[in-house]
């Protein structure tokens, strides 16, 4: 008998490629989120810096330019922030889609490799079965020689 062949391995090994890709662009794609949380993180920490430094100038109160430009400053940091949580979402959302084209990916690899164990097992059956059936015909035929012999 021959050995065992699936006919659909050139599919399961695209399957298997496409899924490799999709958890690279997850990866990357959650290496971009990182880096975006870290750059919102940065800001914010920015604008509590620029918050203290606004609490400082004004308890020196000297002139009220350089409080202006602070307050200037301090807006300035607030639109950017909020760009950046934007920016965050966004990430977010491509992270989310992504990791659903992984487990989309996984279906549809486990379809093809389940449908190969199947076709697997029906071999094994198939093989265990004509190997029986040849040693059936071998103890058949010793047992009519030996029959012969005695006769």
């Amino acid at each position: 008998m021959k050995k065992f062949q699936f006919s659909l391995s050139a599919l399961l090994d695209v399957r298997r490629l496409k899924e490799e890709i999709a958890q690279k662009n997850l990866l990357e794609t959650k290496l971009v989120l990182q880096r975006e949380m870290a750059a919102l993180e940065a800001l914010q920490q920015e604008y509590h810096a620029a918050q203290e430094r606004i609490r400082k100038t004004q308890k020196k109160m000297r002139s009220p330019e350089p409080l202006a430009r602070l307050y200037e400053y301090s807006d300035d940091i607030k639109k950017r922030i909020k760009a950046q949580q934007k920016l965050v979402e966004v990430a977010k959302s491509n992270v989310e889609l992504k990791r659903k084209d992984v487990v989309y990916s996984m279906q549809q690899r486990k379809i093809i490799e389940n449908l190969r164990d199947k076709k697997l097992s029906e071999w094994e059956a198939e093989f265990i079965d004509m190997e029986r059936k040849t040693f059936d015909e071998l103890s058949t035929m010793r047992y009519g020689r030996k029959k012969k012999l005695k006769i």
